[in-house]
């Protein structure tokens, strides 16, 4: 069965959107991973692949109850073009501003998130039985004074 014309339009306009977000997503894990190592590069774009295809898979079979359309391929590339060509500096820009944001929100945050995970009180209480083994190792390791004779 074949789609009406509108429903046709709107899987081709999704499908261009579709490939914006793959080269997209493809330049936001180049970005993460541009001061990594190169093994750790190499893992995020396996990682990134897979779970793009597999978003793929999802999103072709989702689209329109499985009707993929012969130029499938064409939309996406079609889509990708358009990133690269239109949208991909501002993304970039966009990108660099965000990591120069997240270097300086980057302690306050964890601050926060760390106080309201974990409180003070929350750590006196898991950090007792810790310092009572402490104070008991250091009075079974303790050297001996022979001044005393004792302990």
């Amino acid at each position: 069965m074949i789609p009406p014309l509108t429903a046709e339009i709107k899987i081709i306009f999704y499908l261009f959107l579709y490939g914006i977000f793959l080269m997209s997503a493809y330049d936001i894990v180049l970005f993460v991973t541009r001061k990594a190592g190169k093994f750790i590069r190499i893992v995020g774009q396996s990682a990134l692949f897979i779970l793009l295809v597999f978003i793929t898979v999802r999103f072709t079979y989702s689209l329109h109850h499985g009707y993929i359309p012969w130029l499938f391929p064409v939309f996406l590339l079609g889509g990708g073009l358009i990133y690269l060509y239109l949208l991909k500096k501002q993304m970039l820009q966009g990108l660099e501003q965000l990591a120069v944001l997240w270097g300086y929100l980057k302690k306050p945050v964890k601050k926060i998130v760390v106080y309201m995970l974990f409180p003070k009180e929350a750590w006196r209480i898991l950090c007792y039985p810790f310092r009572k083994m402490k104070e008991t190792l250091r009075l079974f390791f303790r050297k001996k004074t022979l001044k005393d004779g004792s302990d």
